[in-house]
């Protein structure tokens, strides 16, 4: 184990106390979540339109497996491109009282292509510090060696973009003739290197994970580059409470998204259907994000700062597809 590696699981297990009571409030939602009173704090962004844009950071590469050190193969969920396009998500709160939605929006947007892997540090069944690698054959756009700084890291000449240059902070490495890129909102690069650093690219374009440290958390193949539609809305609850609510229909590399901005990444359920739970204190305090497929290639993201959890996913498991017209009426 290399020494930023070591550095960083020393503070990670530091952390892992705080990690282990979330996943322990996962496990206590089940008993009834109550709607506490917050003040109502930073508003968040648009994640999945403004990250969706970052992760489109250079050609794709094509077909990357990903395997384990051993040679046995370590995939988690493979994005897999519908034969037809999916049909437009509109979704609203039901049956939560004093809640209403507005500012709606609705867009049409590239999915783009993403081919790359998400890996975390496994403790119990969460993951701490997870990092999205993109494998491109081109650097990021607007990459230049005069004004990105360079790394000292293992397998190629890698770069940190400048500050300011993007919404995120984004490192990038040459492999050969490929790249492997990845960005961070907490502007950490010690959260990407290591990362970097315990995957192999051989000749045949396979990503090798070598490092028992870390486990392969989702591997994405997607080379659609299709159009989907997205929508956004904002539910407002009885104390003050914000939450953002996003959709996206078409195949979504959500666990690479998450991966950008979160601390702690949990696997949770939402009415039945699989989802993760995505957390992490920056410079607005703690948020909490839940993220899911609620059908094939229909994608739902819903986040918000200063809300307790239990809040958050009281909305989330009251949403209900509605059509157009009903959505349109109720967030405008």
């Amino acid at each position: 184990m290399n020494d930023v590696l070591e550095d960083r699981l020393i503070d990670l297990f530091e952390r892992a106390g705080g990690a282990v009571t979330v996943e322990d409030r996962l496990r206590l939602v089940g008993t009834g979540p109550m709607l506490e009173p917050v003040s109502t704090g930073s508003r968040p962004r648009p994640w999945m339109l403004i990250a969706a844009a970052v992760l489109v950071l250079g050609g794709a590469a094509g077909v990357a497996a990903v395997v384990r050190s051993d040679g046995s193969p370590d995939h988690g969920p493979v994005a897999v491109q519908p034969a037809d396009p999916p049909d437009p998500l509109y979704l609203l709160s039901n049956d939560l009282p004093g809640w209403t939605s507005g500012n709606g929006s609705t867009g049409l947007g590239s999915a783009g292509s993403y081919v790359g892997i998400v890996v975390g540090i496994p403790v119990g069944e969460m993951f701490l510090d997870p990092a999205a690698v993109h494998l491109t054959t081109d650097p990021p756009d607007g990459f230049s060696t005069d004004t990105w700084r360079a790394l000292s890291v293992d397998g190629g000449p890698a770069f940190m973009s400048p500050e300011g240059e993007m919404p995120q902070m984004v490192v990038t490495q040459q492999r050969g003739p490929m790249w492997l890129t990845s960005s961070s909102d907490d502007r950490t690069v010690s959260r990407i290197v290591p990362a970097f650093e315990a995957l192999v690219l051989d000749s045949a374009g396979n990503l090798t994970l070598r490092s028992s440290d870390f486990a392969v958390i989702a591997a994405y193949d997607i080379m659609s580059g299709s159009t989907g539609h997205s929508t956004y809305s904002e539910a407002y609850g009885p104390d003050d409470e914000y939450v953002v609510v996003e959709t996206v229909s078409g195949e979504v590399p959500l666990l690479a998204l998450l991966a950008d901005r979160a601390v702690h990444l949990a696997p949770m359920t939402v009415n039945g259907a699989a989802a993760w739970h995505a957390s992490g204190i920056d410079l607005d305090g703690e948020w909490h994000a839940i993220a899911w497929e609620i059908s094939p290639q229909q994608s739902v993201l819903i986040d918000s700062h200063l809300i307790p959890f239990e809040t958050v996913l009281a909305l989330a498991e009251s949403l209900e597809v509605v059509d157009e017209a009903t959505w349109t009426a109720a967030t405008s």
